[in-house]
């Protein structure tokens, strides 16, 4: 039996799958003046293929902790 159990999720940037530098690459942007909204658009993105497909597609990393075990 587990007594005691501890559960903690990280969240990881919104951009692990499509970076920054990806991005504006992509858009043939050198300037910086745009990185704020280029990383707004690439996080609004996600969050709409998120509630398209009922679940959440970032990436993350939990961690499971028991106190003891008997």
């Amino acid at each position: 039996m587990f007594k005691s159990r501890r559960y903690t999720a990280f969240a990881n940037v919104a951009t692990d799958y499509v970076s920054l530098a990806e991005a504006k690459q992509h858009l043939r942007v050198t300037a910086n003046d745009d990185d704020t909204y280029i990383g707004g658009l690439i996080s609004m993105a996600l969050d709409a293929c998120s509630n398209y497909l009922g679940y959440s597609i970032k990436k993350s990393t939990a961690k499971y902790g028991f106190d003891s075990l008997t």
